[in-house]
């Protein structure tokens, strides 16, 4: 049976930055393709990672800001359309079901992982473990029974 463990552990770069309470508003119009967004306050975002922000119904995937500016890494994010937006607009950074989804699977395949481990030691790794000198094991063994 193949596990569902992943086969590497993802670093701090590979997932969504957050920060608490970021809301600002748009600084000038955007298209629906416009992959450069100014906005009033950019210091409320993180400033380095991916993130994600809301525009109206649009969620942005966010590659990098530079003070006020974000840039793109892709619009219409989750099923939502890249639409233009007007100047003044509220920008958030909300929880999204992607970052929920995200999060819920990795703790499943963790969960998973951790499930599938012996918890027992085989017969031979149980007299490797005792032929060295006191079992380790034996205060939980004790305990357990």
């Amino acid at each position: 049976m193949a596990t569902k463990q992943p086969g590497a552990l993802d670093a701090a770069t590979d997932l969504f930055t957050v920060a608490n309470r970021a809301n600002t508003t748009l600084n000038g119009s955007i298209t629906d393709v416009t992959t450069t967004i100014t906005v009033v306050d950019g210091n409320v975002f993180p400033s380095s990672g991916r993130f994600k922000i809301t525009i109206e119904d649009e969620i942005i995937d966010i590659a990098s800001r530079s003070t006020h500016v974000l840039t793109a890494e892709s619009r219409g994010d989750e099923g939502t359309t890249g639409v233009a937006h007007s100047t003044a607009i509220a920008v958030a950074m909300q929880m999204t079901a992607g970052h929920y989804e995200t999060l819920r699977d990795g703790i499943i395949k963790t969960q998973e992982g951790y499930m599938r481990r012996p918890t027992v030691p085989s017969d031979a790794a149980a007299q490797a473990i005792t032929s060295h000198g006191r079992d380790p094991l034996e205060q939980v063994r004790r305990f357990a029974l």
